[in-house]
């Protein structure tokens, strides 16, 4: 049975549904953002816990579960670079766009860190540097990574500030 590669949609049909699925996410994102206070407020969670772990899993969804799609067929290597360039696209992308467009509307964002924060930062790193440099991934690897993840889900949660 012969596949058939062409393109069933036009350029500009891709563009189109790009640009609505753009203002659909960015209706999504306020929404979320509008909802954070009261989510708090309600569930008595500090706002580091949320911005932090909350919503870099929801904001992070699609990653999640096209790594879990492919670690499921048994490419765990590729599970893995999913995850550390979902990662790497917020530290390099996001993050400074964020600092550079907020100073650019006159509400400048600082990202103070407090010294427990700071400490989850540098194991997070230690922990990825040491997974990631025989190139090979395994289930004990991803076990380490969520034990730490929920270490620092705790901190966060209990972070005052």
């Amino acid at each position: 049975m012969e596949q058939n590669n062409e393109l069933s949609w036009s350029i500009s049909f891709c563009i189109g549904v790009l640009a609505v699925s753009s203002v659909f996410m960015a209706f999504l994102s306020n929404f979320v953002a509008d909802c954070v206070d009261s989510v708090t407020a309600g569930f008595g969670w500090t706002e580091i816990f949320v911005g932090a772990i909350v919503i870099g899993i929801i904001g992070n969804v699609g990653a999640i579960m096209s790594a879990v799609i492919v670690a499921y067929r048994s490419k765990v290597d590729l599970s893995f670079e999913i995850g550390m360039n979902a990662a790497s696209q917020i530290a390099l992308l996001v993050i400074p766009t964020l600092i550079i467009a907020s100073s650019i509307v006159g509400k400048p964002v600082d990202f103070l860190f407090s010294p427990p924060q700071i400490a989850a930062l540098i194991g997070s790193v230690m922990i990825m540097t040491q997974i990631s440099q025989d190139g090979r991934c395994n289930w004990l690897n991803g076990l380490q990574m969520l034990i730490f993840f929920g270490v620092i889900s705790v901190l966060f949660y209990y972070d005052p500030t």
